[in-house]
């Protein structure tokens, strides 16, 4: 449970509309949930739309993702072994 959440929670106990309190945490999980799932099927259906107009020589390779995280995490561990 989020924060969040317990604060609404205990906000709707203080104000005695427990149920009511139950009633906002419920359909905020669900609207996370429906967002998050439409999200995800958009760009499922978006990726194979784009691999389907783009040229295949266009295309980043596989170790892109990779190479990218740890241009970015290097520089941190560097700076936290140089500290020690």
């Amino acid at each position: 449970m989020s924060p969040s959440a317990l604060v609404v929670l205990l906000g709707a106990i203080a104000l005695g509309r427990t149920v009511f309190g139950v009633l906002l945490v419920l359909a905020y999980g669900l609207g996370m949930a429906g967002v998050l799932t439409a999200l995800g099927l958009l760009l499922v259906h978006g990726r194979a739309r784009l691999e389907r107009l783009a040229p295949a020589a266009g295309r980043a390779p596989r170790s892109a993702p990779s190479v990218a995280c740890s241009r970015r995490s290097l520089p941190f561990s560097w700076s936290s072994s140089a500290a020690a």
